[in-house]
């Protein structure tokens, strides 16, 4: 519904260059991704140097604490990037929200050298197992969440999508993407190592 990023030169044609303080691209919603995806993959292409503040590749945005009820946050330094994704499904049964880290010891090198980099972000319901690929290859360790099974979204609070921001850019460390992406992808599945390394290697 609103794309005040401007166009750049992207893996495959033009991409977006998050160049506008606390703007990004909004949906209205992101289709039936919330309500379908037991297991899921984010995929997209990135260009960034070394961030000097916390920022937000994408928002599922919702009515809680963060405005959303998935993002991920990178920040760090070109040597010891930072990456986070985070999960909150706000269940009826109360269970909580997770965390999956990619820092400290397991933190994965090259993110932040601004040339272009396929991530992949594979949630697999089946074993509880978040893995992110990095231009097609797995890196390990992966992240746990122990007996977990499907994601289960609340869907009720769900109310968009954003490409390059946050949920709450009000809030003074929620930063817009000031790096470039291309071919942002939702899948509402996990996808296979196979399927993974094809959006690398044919750029899409």
């Amino acid at each position: 519904s609103d794309n005040p990023l401007s166009q750049t030169e992207g893996i495959t044609g033009k991409g977006v260059k998050g160049d506008v303080a606390k703007k990004f691209i909004a949906y209205s919603s992101a289709n039936d991704f919330a309500v379908t995806a037991s297991s899921f993959t984010v995929a997209f292409w990135s260009k960034h140097d070394t961030p000097t503040q916390t920022e937000f590749a994408f928002a599922l945005t919702s009515n809680n604490w963060a405005k959303a009820s998935m993002f991920l946050l990178m920040e760090g330094t070109k040597e010891r990037p930072v990456m986070k994704l985070y999960v909150d499904e706000q269940p009826a049964t109360g269970a909580s929200d997770k965390w999956f880290e990619w820092t400290n010891a397991n933190a994965v090198p090259g993110v932040f050298d601004n040339q272009w980099h396929h991530f992949a972000f594979v949630y697999d319901a089946t074993t509880s197992t978040m893995l992110f690929y990095k231009d097609g290859i797995a890196n390990q360790p992966n992240s746990q969440w122990t007996n977990h099974g499907s994601i289960k979204f609340n869907t009720s609070k769900i109310n968009g999508f954003r490409i390059g921001g946050s949920g709450n850019p009000a809030e003074g460390w929620m930063n817009s993407w000031t790096g470039s992406l291309d071919q942002f992808r939702l899948y509402a599945i996990a996808l296979t190592a196979e399927e993974v390394n094809i959006l690398f290697t044919e750029k899409i």
